[in-house]
């Protein structure tokens, strides 16, 4: 049976169970051809959250099944593996904030999306890494704690008037700490006429060779990466051959070969492992990051 075979039973049974299904843009294409909302996990929330669904499907991992429970507190949140962990998010357990706050009594917590709701729960304020300098220069206090991503802390840092400290000292993602310095320049010498884009979680290094560092919505707007919008589906949907995404609030169409602008060439970084070298050239890696391997549906707080 081929996967595409599938795809009618499950929009059958998402019916049936008044049911949305979100996919997270990290995700295989084939989870993102059946899912209604494909992009970022906080704007895929807020997107469930103007539907009139009962149930809520996040293809994600634990924190983005979170969030989605949060800001849609009427309704079930499932996600198919609870296995499907962000480890980034795991290194800011809800004690380390509390025992943060005790050695900083006078500081503000501002703790980034991407964070466990047991930790969110000791926080003045959450931020997007997009949002991160405005929401840290707006807390009362000249010293702020910002985690779990130190690097993301480093670039607030930077952008900010505020002193930040770091909770952990050394939090960080393992995904973005795979793109190196060395790889990046060998890339940039192979093709000179490329211009690299990193995320503010990626290490000083790359940041500081990098042409763009921004947030993806951000550098969407300056880099102008065509189609980008959330990418929404009717219930009834069929995978379509070639579809463009609509106009939105920083979600982008699922990733189709490797391109999200089909006019230019994406180069990753030599030194990425097949797994996520895979995902970027569209072919999908053995087990996406924070995609369930089993057909387990367990509730989010559980």
């Amino acid at each position: 049976m081929e996967i595409e075979d599938l795809y009618p039973a499950i929009i059958r049974l998402k019916r049936d169970r008044s049911a949305v299904i979100l996919a997270h843009n990290y995700q295989r294409p084939e989870i993102q051809d059946v899912a209604d909302f494909v992009g970022d996990s906080l704007e895929l929330s807020l997107c469930a959250a103007e539907t009139d669904a009962e149930v809520i499907m996040f293809c994600g991992v634990d924190f983005m099944a979170e969030t989605a429970a949060i800001l849609n507190p009427d309704k079930r949140v499932l996600i198919p593996d609870r296995n499907a962990l962000c480890p980034m998010a795991a290194m800011l357990p809800g004690e380390l904030v509390q025992l943060y706050r005790e050695k900083h009594p006078s500081s503000k917590v501002v703790l980034y999306i991407n964070t466990l709701a047991e930790a969110k729960a000791h926080a003045d304020a959450l931020c997007t890494s997009a949002n991160s300098a405005e929401i840290i220069d707006r807390m009362d206090s000249d010293t702020v704690l910002f985690g779990p991503d130190s690097n993301l802390a480093r670039y607030a840092e930077n952008h900010s008037h505020k002193k930040i400290v770091s909770i952990p000292e050394y939090g960080f993602c393992p995904v973005h700490m795979l793109f190196n310095v060395e790889s990046i320049s060998k890339l940039k010498i192979a093709h000179p006429e490329a211009e690299v884009l990193a995320h503010p979680e990626c290490t000083p290094g790359v940041c500081a060779v990098a042409d763009f560092v921004e947030h993806l919505e951000d550098v969407s707007a300056g880099y102008a990466l065509r189609g980008s919008g959330v990418h929404r589906r009717d219930r009834g949907w069929a995978p379509p051959q070639d579809e463009e995404g609509e106009a939105g609030r920083g979600l982008h169409p699922r990733l189709r070969g490797g391109r999200l602008r089909p006019d230019e060439a994406a180069h990753p970084g030599e030194a990425l492992p097949l797994a996520v070298e895979s995902e970027v050239r569209g072919e999908g890696p053995p087990g996406g990051h924070g995609e369930g391997q089993s057909s387990r549906r367990v509730h989010a707080g559980d």
